[in-house]
């Protein structure tokens, strides 16, 4: 291989992307919560992700139909009226892995997330919002009449 300035910028860059990429995705894994994913129950999706720590009611409002007609696309939006929301996390009770996402907020971010989830059957869905005033949940039933989850 002929040394010239084209190969050095090439594999130089190479090498930092390849440094920095490696350095980025063990930060991105090292907080992969695995075991809430992996875990088929709702309570210990629900512990987990909590921590065990006290859960108080309110300050979360659901935005989800009443009834979905195709299960495979619910479109859902959770807001919370907490100040300093660190985070929210989302599950589905009945899902065959209830746990479906952690959003994490800062204050920059308006305190309001929208997507659309996958649900199995007609279940309860649950939000679960961190703040430093503690943690709280709200769910609401929303009826399934075509699943979309296997």
């Amino acid at each position: 291989m002929k040394l010239t300035r084209r190969n050095i910028l090439k594999y130089s860059s190479l090498s930092a992307m390849g440094a920095l990429m490696s350095g980025f995705s063990g930060n991105l894994l090292a907080q992969w919560p695995a075991a809430s994913f992996d875990s088929k129950a709702f309570d210990e999706a629900f512990s987990l992700v909590s921590a065990g720590a006290e859960v108080k009611e309110g300050h979360i409002t659901i935005d989800a139909p009443q009834i979905a007609d195709n299960g495979a696309s619910v479109p859902i939006v959770i807001s919370t009226d907490l100040p300093e929301a660190e985070s929210i996390s989302i599950f589905v009770e009945k899902n065959p892995r209830p746990f479906i996402s952690t959003i994490y907020l800062n204050d920059k971010l308006e305190s309001s997330v929208s997507l659309r989830v996958k649900m199995r059957e007609t279940s309860d869905l649950i939000a679960l919002v961190k703040s430093p005033s503690g943690q709280f949940m709200a769910r609401q039933t929303v009826k399934v009449t075509a699943g979309g989850c296997a």
